[in-house]
């Protein structure tokens, strides 16, 4: 998926079915955005959401040999890559369920 394609996609959805909601939100634990939206199509209300977040160069770990010494990953950041991710959710019985990606093959 490409950032144009997406763009036909939201226009293309936008003509057909009625949007619910729609928007873009940074992502919670990690640097990137969410661009989503949420609509009623054929088969009921469906979110779509694209992932973008910036390509990971490298990634470093830290920590000691002593219990109760700090641990974590570092993880570097390419400043002008990015990857996209394309996820997509179906809502039954008021939960979103995840759409497997191999049901659109």
């Amino acid at each position: 998926m490409t950032r144009e394609r997406w763009d036909e996609l939201i226009g293309q959805i936008k003509d057909d079915y009625r949007v619910t909601n729609d928007g873009q939100q940074p992502l919670e634990e990690e640097p990137g955005t969410s661009d989503f939206i949420e609509f009623t199509g054929p088969t009921g209300e469906v979110r779509l959401e694209l992932i973008t977040r910036p390509l990971v160069l490298g990634k470093k770990t830290f920590g000691g040999r002593k219990i109760g010494t700090a641990a974590g990953v570092q993880y570097q950041y390419s400043p002008d890559e990015v990857t996209l991710t394309l996820k997509a959710w179906r809502r039954q019985d008021g939960e979103w369920t995840e759409i497997d990606p191999a049901a659109f093959r």
